[in-house]
């Protein structure tokens, strides 16, 4: 079963990542880096509720930080059973 026909079919069971407004279920991290005195870097791939795949960015720090989402054409190749969804949770929003 692809990636988003899983997330699409098991919604309301998968832990849910927030980027903004955009609630997403995470199945790849690129980049999760902590730099310090509230600096971050992070990069992944999620799914939305309608099985679309997006691109997750966050960066900056605690008093001027960006996070975005935009729908990706990325093909999601990932073993299911390698999916750790849990540690995969991430909550960014715009500072």
């Amino acid at each position: 079963m692809k990636i988003p026909t899983y997330i699409k079919k098991n919604w309301a069971t998968l832990p849910k990542s927030t980027i903004n407004d955009k609630e997403l279920v995470m199945v790849r991290e690129v980049e999760n880096w902590d730099h310090g005195y509230g600096h971050h870097s992070y990069n992944g791939f999620g799914v939305d509720q309608d099985g679309k795949v997006y691109e997750v960015y966050s960066s900056g720090c605690s008093c001027d930080g960006e996070a975005s989402c935009t729908e990706s054409a990325e093909a999601l190749t990932e073993d299911l059973n390698d999916i750790h969804f849990d540690s995969l949770r991430v909550d960014f929003s715009n500072y």
